[in-house]
């Protein structure tokens, strides 16, 4: 017999409850990894010799370009990306834009922050890269140190640059003669110099990058110039004149050959 009817309705009530909340309850999600960056090119700290033309960061995730932000600024805090934030290709798990043509030499700060779907959580960071080019360089190609040319004759001064754009309008090539300016190639590696004087010269060339010269690239030859050659002029020979004895000794020879061809040959038909 149950003395306290009341109290097992009660126990049983709450137990069905237990259960019935159970079968209701949705079953737990997996929790997802937090988003975070995997890989960037330039790398992180990357000391470069090339400038490169975009910057790539690669996610462990999904990220939308859309609702991300990827800039990049110089050390006086100017933007030199260009372009919209994109995936790469069929990667939707990278970001990427575009940078300025020709960074010049110093440090960059890469400043992202991307955003993942279906949360509200966005990932930000930043790391810097250098650029460091190499120093540019010139040589002369012709004419060679040492060389010689003829006087009031135009010749080419023809030269090979290393690890310097010479299309870029800031840049160009300056040649000198003696000293002075001769002549400014823009966008160009071959020159002409005229109008030189007998003697010795001292060709000079030097590479001008935004408006000043980049003294370890000079370079400078030594060349020789003398006058043209005359050909030698032949005296006309006068004429030979033979004078009247001559022409007589000359006829009395004749006359004795004639003569003695004849007796040698009548002697030799009569014998």
């Amino acid at each position: 017999m149950v003395r306290h009817p009341g109290r097992l309705i009660t126990l049983l009530g709450i137990a069905l409850l237990a259960a019935l909340g159970g079968l209701a309850l949705p079953a737990p999600r997996p929790v997802q990894a937090s988003l975070g960056l995997a890989r960037a090119i330039p790398d992180i700290n990357a000391v470069l010799t090339v400038p490169p033309k975009q910057i790539l960061l690669s996610f462990n995730g999904r990220v939308l370009p859309a609702q991300s932000r990827l800039e990049v600024l110089n050390e006086a805090g100017a933007h030199v990306d260009v372009g919209p934030v994109e995936n790469n290709l069929f990667d939707n798990r990278t970001l990427q834009v575009a940078l300025e043509p020709g960074l010049p030499e110093g440090v960059y700060t890469v400043i992202y922050a991307a955003r993942t779907p279906g949360s509200l959580f966005v990932l930000q960071g930043s790391y810097t890269f250098t650029i460091r080019l190499p120093l540019p360089r010139l040589d002369i190609l012709t004419p060679v140190d040492g060389s010689t040319v003829v006087t009031d004759t135009p010749f080419s001064v023809s030269l090979a640059l290393t690890d310097f754009d010479i299309s870029i309008p800031e840049n160009r090539v300056e040649v000198y003669l003696d000293g002075a300016l001769h002549t400014t190639l823009n966008g160009a590696t071959v020159g002409t110099i005229t109008g030189l004087e007998a003697g010795v010269h001292r060709v000079e060339a030097v590479l001008i990058s935004g408006g000043s010269p980049v003294e370890s690239s000079r370079e400078s030859i030594n060349i020789s110039a003398i006058p043209a050659t005359q050909p030698e002029s032949t005296a006309p020979q006068p004429p030979v004149s033979v004078t009247v004895l001559q022409q007589i000794l000359a006829w009395l020879t004749a006359v004795l050959l004639f003569g003695l061809g004849w007796w040698l040959g009548h002697r030799n038909s009569v014998s």
